[in-house]
């Protein structure tokens, strides 16, 4: 177990240095100067410049990601060109919020995932186990970035009943949570239906369903 955990951790270090690749060249990519867009289009190209030589865009591109490198690898990402503050403190004060929300989509998912799974596996092949079947594959096809937006529209912009954004009260995590676990809650009810249509299979339970009852 030792040995299978330290070889997935050692599996990191290339999957971290291909997305930090990947990012820092498509950022690159991307058309315009982000200094021009940090300080606006008043912006004279001296102070353009200023800026650019205060944050090191002025320098090649491979002194550029190098740098990077270095400060990623000691907890520095750098500072935000859009509010100015480091980028390692913003993720450490949007923490707390993310694992909440992570929290209350996985509970939504379980709670949802495994008496569905379970009432379509004791129903296997009748109704309830195609209407089951059907809302798992609809939770798979819709994707986050559309399910989101649509029930923003219906229950905020429509009825009114939830708020569109915010955070503070638990009002405010149905949405959000909704949309993340409306997937996995599909991913999980399948793989329910299909480990409890397994068991029932078994000899024990065979054997448990002919025993006459007392």
């Amino acid at each position: 177990m030792a040995h299978f955990l330290l070889r997935r951790l050692l599996l990191t270090i290339p999957v971290l240095l291909g997305v930090a690749t990947l990012v820092f060249s498509l950022i690159h990519l991307v058309p315009g100067d982000p200094v021009q867009a940090m300080l606006g289009e008043s912006a004279s190209p001296q102070e353009v410049a200023e800026v650019s030589h205060r944050l090191g865009l002025d320098r090649p591109l491979y002194v550029q990601y190098w740098a990077f490198l270095k400060g990623a690898a000691r907890g520095d990402l750098g500072v935000s060109l859009r509010t100015s503050e480091p980028v390692a403190q913003a993720i450490a004060d949007r923490m707390p919020a993310t694992f909440q929300l992570a929290i209350a989509a996985m509970v939504l998912a379980v709670v949802i995932a495994i008496p569905l799974g379970i009432i379509a596996a004791v129903g296997a092949g009748t109704g309830v186990d195609y209407a089951a079947t059907t809302l798992a594959l609809l939770g798979i096809s819709m994707p986050n970035f559309w399910i989101g937006p649509l029930l923003a529209i219906l229950f905020s912009v429509t009825l009114g009943w939830l708020p569109v954004s915010g955070s503070g009260t638990a009002a405010h995590l149905v949405l959000p949570a909704i949309t993340l676990g409306a997937p996995l809650a599909a991913v999980l009810a399948r793989m329910t239906r299909a480990s409890v249509i397994e068991e029932l299979r078994e000899l024990y339970v065979l054997a448990a369903r002919a025993r006459p009852s007392a």
